[in-house]
């Protein structure tokens, strides 16, 4: 499977777009079990990652941080979804992720570390 998105920030609060792009490698198990190990990038723009994570001299003087701009980056990732089956109408779906933070992001004042962990747990009922 090969994916990718495009996704352009349109409300007026910082502006931007983001691209992404993965594959992930079906492995069905038995049971309605199946595993989805992926690996892909997300790129964010200069607009949306100062928005988030940059520090202007107002906001600097208020919060004693420096102030900082952070220009735009791309952050790898890996991770894992399972999806299983739970009878005729029941799905649960799972998804852990790890993301390594661009430097854009991770020399940020406000950020410590330089990864992320994401993880989403669903579970749907077919009517």
């Amino acid at each position: 499977m090969v994916q990718f998105a495009a996704q352009k920030e349109v409300t007026g609060h910082g502006g931007g777009h983001v691209f992404d792009a993965n594959y992930g490698y079906p492995l069905p198990f038995g049971g309605g079990l199946v595993l989805i190990p992926m690996v892909g990038a997300t790129y964010t723009s200069d607009a949306l990652n100062d928005y988030y994570y940059g520090i202007t001299d107002k906001e600097a003087l208020k919060s004693g941080l420096p102030a900082y701009r952070a220009g735009s980056g791309t952050a790898p990732y890996a991770g894992v979804t399972a999806n299983a089956k739970l009878g005729t109408r029941w799905n649960l779906l799972t998804t852990l992720r790890l993301s390594r933070l661009p430097d854009a992001v991770k020399d940020s004042p406000m950020v410590t570390g330089s990864s992320t962990r994401s993880y989403l747990v669903a579970l749907s009922y077919r009517f």
